[in-house]
């Protein structure tokens, strides 16, 4: 799971959200998040190595974005 790793880096650092400007806003992702992300990555990348990519990283940008929008979504 290196690459997971990776992928709780990339979305694990705080920024400032439009929400709030005062407030540091951090994306946490549970372990099981992480293990759905590596299971597709590798379904994927077995079947179609340039698919696997372009969905990680659409996954990857969706979720950054609740960094800026941390209200979308909630009803």
């Amino acid at each position: 799971m290196g690459r997971s790793a990776g992928l709780a880096g990339r979305l694990g650092q705080g920024r400032r959200g439009a929400a709030s400007s005062q407030e540091a806003l951090n994306l946490v992702l549970s372990s099981e998040a992480l293990g759905d992300f590596e299971r597709l990555r590798v379904f994927l990348a077995v079947h179609d190595p340039h698919a696997s990519i372009r969905a990680a990283e659409a996954i990857i940008h969706a979720a950054q974005t609740l960094l800026d929008f941390p209200r979308r979504g909630t009803p």
